[in-house]
């Protein structure tokens, strides 16, 4: 599950039809602020993950683009956040229901037709209140499909008998990891944060002491009960970050190893799907910046993961390109810098690749910070 193009229109500045080509096994996208970086992730995620292909947490949590896409730029009222693939009056029953404390989950598939998930059908008075306030959204010829699967009921709403159940498909697994906040995952909750559910604790310790040799040269994650004030030892397990000559709470390291770890754990779930980075680079010190660039080796050769990235920094640009050409696995031509531009509502993008891609990053000369 490898992304060769995309075609963007009418989304966050982009007016005109445009289409991205050149996307490699390691993409890095780079360009001056208001150049599309984050649009073009952004867009990634939507035309992979949702509609076509939501995302499953592992507590078997629908995440969808809409959710992804207020959590970052906030509810913009009328405006069309996902107008790449639906109308206006399905966005505004869309909006409707996103902030609701029900159990409902919705989004609007590729061919423009609404798709709802209820997690819990047996709440009928939900139900027919949502089937009502459809009647009033669609015409008298629209169609109400009800497929209930023994856990989950999925309404598909079509104006032209099209019904389409694409995406619900495990096997697809694209993940955004956005580095401008904070967003922990619920495992990374674990380590972060005091987490009563010892075993995810343990999931998450597992999980690190068996996938990352490189990361294990650095830090050791244990579970400690640690002492009290008063000299008892508490009851409450705590994930200790244990270093060559110490150790403390792995709560309390900084926003750098947060992102570190965050960057790790979304890659290892990423096998044969698509991992999107947002400015891996930030809070990072330059050692551990190359150490997350030895992950992204390890998750595209061993895991057959495409990275996709985008960066304002040359200096973590030239590293990627320093360890792609000395590494005894990875290729040079298995890297391609996208450059964007955005002008006149159109997105472009200039595609170098291999050793291209060292000739050109000789020749940006510019602070991408601009």
């Amino acid at each position: 599950m490898h992304l060769e193009s995309i075609e963007i229109d009418n989304f966050r500045g982009i007016t005109q039809p445009s289409e991205v080509k050149g996307f490699n096994k390691l993409t890095v996208v780079v360009g001056p602020n208001n150049s599309g970086k984050s649009t073009l992730l952004e867009s990634i995620y939507l035309g992979t993950v949702s509609p076509n292909n939501p995302h499953w947490t592992s507590d078997n949590e629908l995440v969808l683009a809409t959710d992804f896409i207020l959590n970052r730029r906030g509810n913009l009222g009328d405006q069309k956040l996902i107008s790449t693939f639906n109308p206006t009056k399905e966005l505004t029953f869309a909006t409707k229901f996103l902030n609701s404390k029900s159990h409902l989950k919705q989004f609007v598939n590729k061919s423009g037709n609404l798709e709802i998930y209820v997690s819990n059908p047996d709440e009928n008075s939900l139900l027919d209140n949502l089937l009502n306030d459809l009647d009033e959204l669609y015409d008298s010829e629209s169609d109400f499909i009800k497929i209930f699967d023994g856990q989950s009921l999925y309404i598909y709403v079509s104006k032209n008998n099209f019904i389409s159940k694409k995406g619900l498909d495990f096997d697809n697994k694209v993940h955004f990891v956005d580095t401008k906040e904070l967003n922990e995952t619920k495992e990374l909750n674990a380590i972060f944060e005091k987490f009563e559910e010892t075993y995810q604790t343990q999931k998450f310790v597992k999980l690190f002491s068996e996938n990352t040799p490189s990361l294990k040269k650095l830090v050791d994650f244990r579970m400690r009960k640690p002492f009290k004030e008063n000299g008892n030892q508490s009851n409450e397990y705590v994930v200790f970050a244990t270093f060559e000559d110490y150790g403390h709470p792995a709560m309390h390291l900084g926003d750098g190893a947060k992102k570190l770890l965050q960057a790790f754990s979304t890659l290892q779930k990423c096998k044969d799907g698509i991992c999107l980075l947002e400015e891996p680079e930030a809070f990072q010190h330059p050692k551990y910046s190359r150490l997350m660039i030895e992950f992204f080796e390890d998750a595209i050769y061993k895991n057959n993961t495409q990275v996709i990235l985008c960066t304002h920094s040359l200096e973590f640009l030239d590293d990627i390109l320093d360890i792609f050409q000395s590494s005894k696995i990875a290729k040079i031509d298995d890297v391609t810098i996208l450059q964007t531009q955005l002008e006149d509502g159109k997105m472009s993008a200039y595609e170098y690749k291999g050793k291209r891609a060292i000739d050109v990053r000789e020749k940006l000369g510019v602070d991408l910070r601009g």
